[in-house]
């Protein structure tokens, strides 16, 4: 019995130290993130895209070129002395996560996205934070399958601290990282994830991500989301299989240099007409929540977005793609809500369409709709009647992918976001 109570008060305190850690961690990783970019586009104040939108041409092109030159000589470097596994990998194996070489490979996809690739944050943010609690966990006397899971949930956990998604970090662990409903297991999850956010509040704040415009559910939109979310799923299945595609063989040697350094100049020639595109998809996010604007500028930024995504992780990036992923399907779902009011007159906004696709998008090329759409609604908490409509697309996908009828759906094994050299992101 005294045993007992001696094991479960050490991984209780392993439940602390993990969400501890994962907030510190996920808050950092927003922190030099900022600065970076502040760096990069010349800006002290205002979002990303007001920095993108205030600098000027060779700034825009030069900053993601040399930023892909930088991030692409470290990896080279780190490369030739130590091929990682990933993050994935490293916990169900038991093997410790707390390497520099895998400090090292974070710390350069933050300088990567920070100076404006197409790829997200949540990678590093994760792998920091496994690497943070890996430090600690290592040091309390818990058995490997106590630990195990103990660094699974920090990982998610950092991915709910940096984007104050407290539930979607859980759900990240549960379906994405252990494949488990146990319940010790969820609850561990959750309650590190809640720790994560809480402690990286400092930092992130307190608020959603996005601020709601205040659309709600009405008669056209639900007459046109249905297209929208139908097209959203089979969209993000073919960008899954794109991302997976590109990964095959990556550049690797001395190439990446040039290679980053190209993809670069890509993102900051295209940001020359549309600045939301440099970063993860925040500024995308946004605008489509907003408004979208002209039709050809959201279509323009809908197909551009993961065609960046994609030539960075060609030219042997490593980064997350649940940002862009929602980012593509936010601006296709904006533009569908345009095209629409422009062809039958009718009131919709956009940011009702854009929210249901980018959660059937996110969910698709993730496969695991549960998890895209809580994401969803925590990134801009829309009023409650949304969460009926999100719960409808989380069964109809989950009816889809396991190919069986809806009501006899058993559920799937969410994949993760697929990373460089074949892995997926780990």
């Amino acid at each position: 019995m005294d045993s007992v109570m001696r094991r479960f008060g050490w991984f209780v305190l392993g439940v602390i130290a993990a969400g501890v850690l994962a907030g510190l961690a996920g808050g950092a990783t927003a922190v030099v993130l900022k600065a970076i970019q502040h760096v990069t586009f010349g800006y002290w104040s205002g979002t990303l895209l007001d920095g993108i939108s205030a600098a000027t041409a060779w700034r825009r092109v030069a900053g993601p070129v040399v930023g892909g030159a930088l991030a692409g000589a470290g990896w080279w470097w780190l490369r030739r002395r130590r091929q990682l596994i990933p993050l994935t990998v490293a916990i169900e194996r038991g093997e410790p996560v707390a390497t520099a070489p895998r400090a090292a490979d974070s710390s350069l996809q933050i300088l990567l996205v920070g100076t404006g690739a197409s790829l997200g944050r949540e990678g590093a943010a994760r792998e920091f934070a496994a690497v943070a609690a890996d430090l600690v966990l290592r040091r309390i006397p818990l058995p490997e399958s106590d630990i195990r899971v103990l660094l699974a949930s920090a990982a998610g956990a950092g991915l709910g601290a940096v984007y104050n998604v407290p539930l979607a970090g859980a759900l990240f662990t549960i379906q994405l990282l252990l494949h488990s409903w146990r319940p010790r297991e969820v609850l561990t999850a959750t309650l590190t994830s809640i720790l994560a956010v809480v402690a990286a509040w400092p930092v992130v704040g307190d608020r959603p991500t996005f601020v709601w415009p205040g659309a709600d559910l009405t008669a056209a939109v639900a007459v046109v989301a249905p297209a929208a979310v139908a097209a959203s799923m089979a969209l993000g299945a073919a960008f899954s299989r794109l991302m997976s595609h590109v990964q095959r063989q990556p550049v690797s040697g001395w190439w990446l240099i040039p290679a980053l350094a190209g993809a670069g100049a890509l993102t900051g020639i295209s940001a020359l007409w549309f600045p939301e595109l440099p970063g993860n998809g925040k500024s995308i996010i946004a605008e489509s929540l907003g408004g979208g604007g002209p039709l050809l500028t959201v279509a323009a930024i809908a197909l551009l977005k993961p065609v960046l995504t994609a030539t960075h992780l060609r030219a042997g990036a490593v980064g997350g793609l649940i940002t862009p992923a929602l980012a593509t399907g936010a601006a296709f779902g904006a533009a569908v809500a345009i095209l629409a009011e422009h062809w039958t007159g009718w009131d919709i906004n956009p940011a009702a369409v854009s929210l249901l696709a980018a959660a059937a998008f996110l969910g698709f090329s993730q496969r695991a709709p549960l998890f895209a759409v809580v994401f969803a609604w925590e990134l801009a908490h829309p009023p409650p009647t949304f969460l009926l409509a999100l719960a409808l697309i989380a069964v109809v996908g989950y009816g889809v992918q396991t190919g069986v009828p809806i009501l006899r759906g058993n559920g799937i094994r969410g994949r993760f976001a697929i990373r460089s050299r074949g892995h997926r992101n780990r």
